[in-house]
């Protein structure tokens, strides 16, 4: 199974769980994201002021990366919850498509 054929392999129970794991998760990182975005935009309007502090700024910086780094938490316990309800088979093509994902913007190889 490679790629995302590992999708079409499961059973409904299986289904149905990683589609409530998916709900779970787009909840969760949806509260997130809009505060996410909000600290963006103070940041920008924090350095594009004429008297820029920059311990303003690294506060502002600080708290936008304790969200990134809880978005990114969430992603991936996401992830292990997935993977943690497919079979060995199936988890073959699920870890596939994440090492693919790693070389994003790379050459791929020729064998």
């Amino acid at each position: 199974m490679r790629g995302t054929r590992w999708r079409q392999s499961l059973s409904d129970a299986q289904r149905t769980k990683i589609q409530k794991l998916s709900l779970d998760f787009v909840k969760k990182k949806a509260t997130l994201i809009p505060k996410n975005n909000a600290l963006k935009t103070d940041l920008a309007l924090l350095i594009t002021k004429n008297n820029a502090s920059m311990p303003e700024i690294n506060r502002k910086i600080d708290q936008y990366m304790k969200l990134e780094k809880q978005i990114l938490r969430l992603k991936y316990s996401h992830m292990v919850a997935v993977r943690k309800e497919l079979t060995a088979e199936q988890r073959v093509g699920f870890d596939l498509g994440i090492m693919k994902k790693t070389r994003q913007g790379k050459r791929p190889r020729r064998y």
